[in-house]
């Protein structure tokens, strides 16, 4: 089965216990890249992509052109609503994975990172990770929207890896 033909299903994991649509992950890659926008060239693309946990499903992808920088908090809510907007939002909440929200140097100590943090290294590509207002900012919007907002996987609750009718 294709993870767009398990999202469909909107069955549950028989891994991890996820229902389809219950948790979306946000990752983010750093791309460098000599991109003309208006008059003036930029160094890279960053993606944003958006998938359902249980099912693997990417609902959707975003390239943002910007000189290497931390990724803002209106930069993943606006692709959030969007992503929620085409699909629907999910019943529990949203991971934003550390690929968003690490600097390019912890990108290294990481291992599900370390390649992407390696290749922005020998290119001579820093930046900061993202503030801690940032995450505020998501944290936020997600209470006003009644979703959890996680920046770990590994901190989805137990209680909602089960109990789902």
């Amino acid at each position: 089965m294709t993870p767009k033909e398990a999202y469909e299903t909107k069955g549950q994991n028989p891994k991890s216990g996820i229902w389809v649509n219950e948790w979306h992950a946000y990752g983010s890659v750093f791309m460098p890249n000599s991109v003309k926008v208006g008059e003036g060239v930029i160094t890279g693309m960053r993606t944003i992509n958006s998938s359902d946990i249980a099912s693997g499903f990417v609902m959707d992808i975003e390239l943002v052109a910007m000189e290497p920088d931390a990724i803002t908090g209106s930069q993943i809510i606006s692709f959030i609503e969007r992503v929620i907007k085409g699909y629907s939002k999910p019943s529990r909440g949203v991971i934003i994975s550390h690929s968003c929200w690490l600097s390019s140097c912890e990108l290294v100590e990481d291992e599900d990172t370390e390649q992407q943090g390696l290749f922005l290294e020998s290119e001579g590509i820093k930046f900061d990770s993202m503030s801690q207002n940032t995450k505020d900012e998501l944290l936020a919007w997600g209470r006003d929207n009644d979703l959890i907002i996680l920046f770990d996987a590994n901190e989805i609750p137990v209680s909602n890896l089960a109990n789902k009718a």
